[in-house]
């Protein structure tokens, strides 16, 4: 549970981060950044799972870049739920969700950390 939560943090101060420093990653607000963060740790956590799981065999074949293209539109599909928030084109999509990623996995570390 705490490794879902630091996770969900990490989500949060990635989309923040983002739309501070990415151009072409644009949220009018810092509310509206945190809340793109929550829906998309939401998203991540509900149809992602389900995501890997149609696109498995495509994902291994290709070595994860597939897995990267379906989280650059969940992405996309989440942000855009925001009014304020947007990505203007896929390859920003693609560096954010490479972002997202890095950014979640070093917080799932530091909750694995923490447990011991």
């Amino acid at each position: 549970m705490k490794r879902i939560i630091f996770k969900a943090l990490g989500t949060v101060a990635a989309i923040v981060l983002l739309s501070y420093f990415l151009p072409g990653f644009h949220c009018e607000s810092l509310v509206a950044a945190i809340e793109a963060g929550v829906v998309l740790a939401l998203v991540y956590l509900v149809l992602r799972p389900i995501a890997r799981i149609l696109v498995g065999v495509f994902n291994w074949l290709t070595l994860g870049l597939i897995g990267i293209i379906v989280d650059a539109g969940i992405l996309t599909f989440a942000v855009s739920k925001i009014p304020g928030c947007y990505v203007e084109d896929f390859m920003t999509a693609l560096i954010a969700a490479l972002v997202v990623n890095t950014v979640r996995m070093c917080f799932g570390f530091a909750a694995k950390k923490a447990k011991r």
